[in-house]
């Protein structure tokens, strides 16, 4: 096989990545047998491919050869797609694209590549994240300065998708992939976003780590109440697995512990339930020194959080003492602001643009009776999302508020939103906070969310399907340091 070839090869390769008993010749170079194939075609056989790459050279041999500058690979690159397009043998088909897809990475040419990226996981049995990846980083480094940005966008949310799953070796290389092209991009909301994925991916393997080796001891002795308690500490406080976590503290050697994990596991979610649960993390914590009482302050914080729109008077005022506190033992100062005195950055997708005032139309607006006069409000479109945009000013640590359906006055108590509508917390482009589903008026969900180094802050809100009373707001929310 010549030099050619064999790069034609790679790209084919690395694009099957999962087709059984596949093996670049000169390389040598095999890969495992990928998922399902969900009706795609299935790769074609080294045997076929070669036939094929052998048939397209005769006829474009001159054309490959003379395309040695971007331009002339562009353009055969397009020429390839067209032929693919008019070609019904599958093995002939996908060594056209393959090939199609090689000279356009090569030449940095965005357009020609990003649709070839997507359409051949989609028509044949590969490993779509993986084939992705490959092409993708291929083509960050020839990609021209103004493009940079749309594909930096691509990248981060493939590296987000494969960042969630257990392929850690392609998750890391995702990773530095988007890194590499939101730096190309020179944005600094893109460069934010890929620094918050990378920190958030080194946590997680210290996490996984430090979980392997407490886990091992775990293994050899399962019913140790003492490795129980320091398992089950780590997931909940540590690894954010509060199930699993739960489960082993409800047998652990604490029994003021114990007796938590099995109040919470038994999911009651009255406010008063969540006051109560919150005064027991905090009378506990209270017994701890250091990061573990740390810890168990931010999970009484998350009761309290839930549990203070039922609640006024002194013991509204008690919760949010401790709410400042558990902020300011984390690291903070513990000061909060309404985020409705930030400026907004952009607004997207927004019926009647937006407003942060508690008012829809210039009238004031209420849920479960009260009014919120920083409440920010975006009336997204049928089957839409309105998005709001905010720049998060240095030293901010957590989002706290609700989210809900707000009543105005004079409205029939029988009309209700047109459909259920979703909202969304999203930080540098993850989505951090997601509420279930709000259907009906006066229906709200309380959050309270670690934004800690986040630099743009969005505000979703989702109809699902109509939008006409779908009066979705966020509730107050403040910015604490």
């Amino acid at each position: 096989m010549t030099s050619h070839r064999c790069r034609s090869f790679l790209i084919v390769m690395a694009l099957c990545a999962g087709v059984t008993g596949q093996t670049c010749m000169d390389c040598n170079i095999a890969f495992a047998q990928s998922g399902p194939a969900n009706a795609r075609s299935p790769v074609p056989s080294k045997d076929a491919s070669e036939t094929s790459f052998a048939r397209v050279k005769e006829i474009f041999g001159n054309e490959l050869t003379a395309a040695v500058s971007p331009k002339s690979k562009s353009a055969l690159a397009k020429q390839f797609v067209i032929q693919a397009d008019a070609t019904e043998d599958a093995a002939d088909r996908w060594v056209l694209l393959s090939e199609a897809l090689r000279l356009a990475t090569d030449a940095g040419d965005a357009a020609t590549a990003i649709p070839l990226i997507d359409r051949i996981p989609a028509e044949y049995a590969v490993e779509g994240r993986a084939s992705r990846l490959e092409a993708l980083s291929r083509l960050v480094p020839k990609v021209v300065p103004a493009e940079s940005a749309d594909l930096a966008r691509r990248c981060l949310d493939l590296a987000r998708d494969i960042e969630g799953s257990a392929a850690k070796d392609l998750a890391a290389r995702a990773v530095s992939v988007a890194t590499a092209a939101a730096r190309k991009s020179k944005n600094a909301d893109l460069v934010a976003e890929a620094s918050r994925l990378a920190a958030k991916q080194k946590d997680r393997q210290k996490i996984d780590k430090e979980l392997q080796s407490i886990l091992a001891k775990l293994n050899v002795a399962p019913d140790d109440p003492e490795l129980r308690l320091e398992a089950g500490q780590f997931l909940c406080f540590r690894a954010g697995q509060w199930k699993e976590g739960l489960l082993l503290l409800e047998k652990g050697s604490d029994p003021q512990l114990a007796a938590i994990a099995r109040i919470e596991l038994a999911s009651e979610t009255s406010s008063a339930d969540h006051v109560r649960l919150g005064d027991a993390w905090w009378e506990w914590a209270e017994t701890q020194k250091s990061a573990v009482k740390v810890a168990a302050q931010i999970a009484a914080a998350r009761h309290y959080s839930s549990a203070l729109p039922e609640t006024d008077g002194l013991e509204k005022a008690r919760l949010e003492k401790r709410l400042n506190t558990s902020a300011a033992a984390s690291g903070g100062t513990g000061e909060a602001a309404p985020l409705a005195l930030l400026p907004e950055i952009d607004v997207v997708g927004a019926q009647n643009g937006m407003t942060k005032n508690g008012t829809f139309n210039g009238k004031p607006f209420t849920c479960r009776g009260k009014k919120y006069p920083t409440a920010v409000f975006t009336h997204p479109s049928d089957k839409g999302t309105a998005k709001i945009a905010f720049r998060v000013p240095a030293g901010v640590r957590r989002l706290r508020g609700t989210a809900g359906i707000f009543s105005l006055d004079g409205t029939p108590p029988a009309q209700q939103p047109g459909s259920p509508i979703v909202m969304s917390i999203v930080a540098d482009g993850e989505a951090l906070w997601t509420s279930p589903q709000l259907t009906a008026r006066e229906q709200s969900v309380a959050f309270d969310v670690d934004i800690a180094g986040c630099v743009r802050l969005e505000l979703h809100t989702t109809s699902v399907g109509a939008a006409n009373t779908s009066w979705g707001a966020w509730l107050d929310p403040v910015l604490v340091k």
